[in-house]
Parts: C-alpha cells; structure tokens; sequence
C-alpha cells in the first residue's frame, strides 16, 4: 500500500480547531491514565523511503502541572509512536513483547507506554501517547488498552465532525452568497440576505447590497423575519411601520418580503429582500423566484442545524433561564443572575482565564483598552498586546442594541468556533432579559392598575401613571393634557410629562392648542381613543378619518418627529360623555421599534380609564378651593410667557 492509502494529513485550518476541541478530552484521558504525560500527535509531513513515512508533529501535551503546547520535529523510526502509526495499532510497553525490541527510551524515569492511532476517513491521521512514571501508578496493562481504545474511538468522532464541517463550509457558504446575490440583483432590491438558524439559535446571515451594516443583528424572535421562523409563512409589507412585528433599522426602506426556507416541515432560515419603492415585490414572479430559492437553500442550510454536544449543554442551561415563569422581583436580580451563568459557561467552555461584562458608560476592563467599542459590539477575536493571548468580544443584545458587552481573555490562539460559540450563549441571556422585561412590564401595568382602583387621589399618582406608561408600553413619551380654565374654555394645558418642554407648531408657530386643533384635540374633540402606527402615512391617516390631514389635525411639534402614536380621552368621573383631559404617548422617528400592538393600546386605554376619578378630583379639588389659577402659573407660563420651547424626550 502507498503512503497515500495510509495516512491522511489534515490542513492547518483544521488542527487550529482540533487544539481546541480535543483539549477536554485529552484532559480526561490525562487525569484517567496518567499521572506521566499524555499528548496527540498529528501529520503534518509526508516523505516516502524505504516504505517509512517521515513524520512531523505539533504536539499537545499535558503534565502534572497542567497544559503546554509545544512542536516537535522527528524523522526516522522513532519507536513506539511510529509502529503505531504505520501498523495501524495500539502497542503498550513493555506488555507487548514487539514493543521491548522497537522502544526508544527518552525520558529515564519513564516505566510504560502505551500508544495508539488516531483517524479520519478510515486512514492514520496521527497517534496519542500517555506514560507513567516509576512508582506512579504501575505497568499499564490490557484493562489500560479497553479504556485506551475508547478514547481513541472519541478522538475519531471528534476529527471526524469538525474536519468535514471545515471542509464543507466553504461550499456551502459560496452557494448561499451565490443565491441571494441572484434575488437581489434579479428583483432589483437595495439589500437582502439569506439568514439560517443555527443549532445554537444564533441565525447565520448571508448579505448582500447596499449599507448591509445598517441590517440589524436580532434575536430569532423579534421583527419580521422572527415572525417568519416562527409561523413558517411569507410576509410581503408595503407599510412597513403599519407592522407591529417590524423592527426598523433603516427609515428610507419602503417594501420588505420575506420567505421562509423550509427542510421538511421545520422553518430552517428566511429569505429577505429590502426596497427603498413601494412597488418592487409586487410581481407574482418575485414570489416564484423566491420559492425556488428556498427549495435550493433548504439541504445547505441544514449545514448549520448539527449541534455541538459540550456547547449544547450550556445553551440548555442558559435557555432554562430565560424561561423563568416568574422572575425575580428585581431586574437586577434577574441580570445579575444571567450574566453570573454567562460567565461560568464562557469560562469553562473556552478555558478562559478571565470574563468580564463592559458597559459603554462605564471604566472598561484593562486587558481590552486596546479594543475600540464598535469592534467590540461586532463580536471579534483580537490579539492581547502581550502577543501570546486571545481577546474575544461580543455583545448581549436587545432589539439589535448591545446592552453590555463580555470580554474574555484566552492563552494563545483562539480557535475560529470560539466567537461563534461565545455570541450563541450571549444571545441566550438577550433572549432571558428579552423575556423578562415583557414580564416586569405586565407587573408594573398591574401594580398601576391597582394603586388607580384602590387607592385616594395624589398628584403624586397621576405624575406617576404618566412615567410609568412609556415602560409599560415601551414609548419615548408620555404627556397628560387637561382643560384649563384661564378664561379660555377648550385650550388643553399640559399637565405631567416627561419631557422637558413643551412646543406647538400648528398652522402658526407658537399658537396655544385647543380642542379643534392637533391629533390631541381631535381626541379630546370625538371622545374616542386613536391608534396611529405611522403618523407619516397619508393613507392610514386618511383610513382613520378624512379630517387628518397635516396642518390640519396633525400638526402638533410632537407629531413631526414621532413615528407611532397613541391617545386616549379621559372623561369627567361623574360625567362620561365630558372629556376633561387627554392621555398621550409615542415613539420617535428614530426608534427602532414600530407601532404599538393591541396589547399595548389595550393597556394604555385601561390607565386613560381608571385616571378618570384622580383627574376629575384632582380639578375639582382645584377649582374648589380657588387654587387652580394659583397652582398653576408654570403651566400657563409656559404658554403664555416662555414661548416656543422644543420638546425633548426621554428614552427608555
């Protein structure tokens, strides 16, 4: 037989990955059949002569004091190690009476050996040797060469599913690019990709287009394309923001499809398309054209669905958490907890030998100052400035915005699975502060709910309802408007808010809003509660009701510059059919979520409910004892005296 017929030399690429896979195993076949050395052996050099193969190795070697890389250079019959390898067995020392004749001895105080082949594709790929020392756990013997062969068998799993991975990847990856490439160009969009769902739940994006950097990194469960995954139908939008699942990354984008790729029956990736016209997915043909896209997608992105059992565990753990029924009663409990459980796997999943959590605003961890945060958010591997280290980086996530991010400090090269494996854990503890949140804003929508119905009239309380709202409905501000007298029957005074200032632009700048003028007055006007998902759609404003039209009832400054709007009136305690004020919230333009669910509106017109009693006593209180013009000159001031003032807002 050739040399060819025998061995099976690896490409560099892959023993960079098996270091890091077979550290674990190789430490259990240390701690097993130690206590001498243990260490793997791969070639990396073939040569024929006189039917000897000469063989070069980087070495992985374990000792009592732990764990070293070294790289060794042999030639020639070198012993145990090459009988192993070109007869295809395990030899032990000196049991085996072949091994006494062919043992060259290295280190003196060595008693026994036993060393055997490793493989890929049924050929010598390498061998693992482990010795003892004299008077340190005796001849190894044929119980030693059962568990021996075992790990020689795991070892061959291991090489087997990494290396055909490695050399399959880079197939797959082309022919991904190369179909999203032809949707993209064939129906003239500005950007799209493909985006598979991982093992480990992260989705892997194929992209391609215009300012690709402007698509946002969700988790599976959030926009359109997590809707997709998880219903397995197609959406095609033209009002995007109209969408309540739409998770904006780009305001210029006008029409959106996305496709579900399918293996079987399970959802395994999407297909997204982005257009900057309203028009371009309306063809029957965009839809045909994806639909066979999908059908040659669906075996490669299986690719990407074979899990790692080690990792899996951690994912486990991890997902466990996020779906707490009831989390704690503090948030930052709940994020302490998290980012404890992310460390612990980081740590022992990679070997590192430090983690720690960075937030932008605060001192960053000295072994990543030389890392600018916008690398560090992207999810990257970097070397140490000591030059013999590793520093990966990458971010918990929420709504496509890095909250924190996780350093870790590795010793030496880090292997290419190692950030992939780091972003899968950290979208998990995404996903738990994702869920928990939904569960800390129902708590507080009850907890308010129940201080309106039990509890007296405070002004602390209306001011409080107002704050709470934009966690509740996750907004970016809150404003309770009521009548105030001031010898203007109709003009609507802002009351709790926050934001800083308030300014009304209207027809004429400065003007004083009442009941006939802004979607707030429109509101206070009908006695009925409005839901706009974007207030810049003529047509869904017009759906709504012929009179809004800009400059006319949409001309508030706050509805310039917000994207989804909600507002509900909120009527005299002893009288229902007399509006005293109105409850008003919103998103801005810039934010990345788009307009509020019937959940969220649900919610907001329950607390624009139960204000009724605190409001009416509240005026009635005032207008009763006289102190209604005195108590409030920094209302009628800001209309009367401080002028046009911008209106900030403030962002949860």
């Amino acid at each position: 037989m050739t040399r060819d017929e025998v061995f099976e030399k690896l490409p560099e690429d892959a023993l960079r990955v098996l270091a890091q896979k077979l550290k674990p195993l190789l430490q259990e076949m240390h701690n097993r059949l130690g206590p001498g050395q243990t260490f793997i052996q791969f070639i990396t050099d073939l040569a024929a002569s006189d039917d000897v193969a000469l063989i070069s190795y980087p070495v992985f070697l374990f000792r009592p004091r732990g764990l070293r890389i070294v790289v060794l250079h042999e030639a020639g019959p070198i012993g145990l190690t090459h009988w192993s390898a070109l007869h295809n067995k395990t030899i032990i020392y000196p049991l085996d009476p072949v091994s006494r004749g062919i043992y060259v001895e290295g280190d003196r105080r060595v008693e026994t050996e036993i060393v055997g082949p490793i493989h890929f594709n049924d050929k010598v790929t390498g061998i693992v040797l482990c010795d003892r020392i004299r008077n340190e756990g005796g001849v190894y013997g044929e119980e030693e060469r059962v568990v021996f062969d075992e790990f020689l068998r795991r070892i061959d799993d291991v090489i087997s599913r990494n290396v055909e991975r490695l050399r399959k990847e880079p197939q797959i990856r082309e022919q991904l690019r190369g179909l999203i490439s032809d949707c993209y160009k064939n129906t003239l969009s500005t950007r799209g990709y493909i985006a598979i769902k991982r093992w480990d739940g992260l989705l892997e994006y194929f992209k391609v287009g215009e300012n690709t950097e402007l698509f946002l990194e969700l988790d599976p469960n959030e926009g359109l394309c997590g809707k997709v995954l998880r219903e397995g139908e197609m959406v095609k939008e033209k009002r995007l923001l109209s969408e309540s699942h739409y998770v904006s990354s780009d305001n210029s984008i006008q029409s959106e499809i996305v496709y579900p790729i399918k293996y079987k029956s399970e959802t395994v990736g999407v297909i997204n398309l982005e257009s900057k016209a309203s028009d371009t997915y309306d063809d029957d043909s965009v839809v045909k054209l994806l639909q066979e896209t999908a059908e040659a997608a669906a075996e490669d992105a299986m690719f990407y669905r074979q899990p790692e059992p080690n990792v899996a565990l951690a994912i486990a753990d991890l997902h466990q958490i996020s779906l707490w029924i009831r989390p704690p009663d503090s948030p930052v409990e709940l994020e302490e907890t998290t980012k404890k459980t992310l460390k612990q796997w980081l740590m022992r999943l990679l070997k590192a030998r430090r983690c720690e959590e960075w937030e932008k605003d605060k001192p960053t961890p000295a072994f990543v100052r030389h890392v600018p945060w916008e690398e560090a958010v992207k999810g990257n591997a970097t070397p140490s400035p000591s030059g013999n280290r590793t520093i990966l980086t990458a971010p918990v996530l929420l709504q496509g915005k890095p909250l924190y991010v996780m350093a870790l400090e590795l010793e030496g090269r880090s292997s290419p699975q190692d950030i992939n494996t780091m972003r899968a854990l950290l979208r998990i503890g995404g996903e738990t502060i994702r869920r928990a949140k939904y569960e800390y804003r129902m708590r507080r929508f009850i907890k308010l709910t129940d201080q309106l119905i039990s509890e007296t009239h405070s002004e602390s309380l209306i001011d409080k309802a107002v704050h709470e709202i934009t966690y509740i409905v996750q907004s970016d501000h809150c404003t309770l408007f009521y009548q105030g007298p001031f010898g203007k029957p109709g003009l609507l005074v802002p009351g709790p808010s926050t934001a800083g200032g308030m300014y009304f632009r209207g027809q004429y700048p400065g003007y004083r809003p009442t009941v006939t003028d802004g979607l707030t007055g429109f509101v206070a006007e009908r006695g009925e509660s409005l839901l706009i998902h974007n207030v810049r759609d003529v047509d869904e404003l017009k759906a709504i009701d012929e009179q809004l039209v800009w400059k006319h009832r949409v001309s508030e400054q706050v509805e310039f510059d917000c994207r989804s709007y909600v507002a509900s009136p909120v009527f005299d305690f002893s009288d229902h059919e007399r509006v005293i004020g109105v409850l008003r919230t919103h998103r801005d333009s810039q934010s990345h979520r788009s307009g509020f669910t019937q959940e969220d509106f649900g919610m907001f017109k329950a607390i624009a409910h139960l204000l009724s009693k605190h409001l009416s006593l509240f005026l009635e209180e005032k207008a009763h004892l006289g102190e209604y013009q005195e108590r409030a000159p920094t209302l009628a001031q800001l209309l009367e005296n401080l002028g046009p003032v911008m209106e900030t807002t403030s962002r949860q």
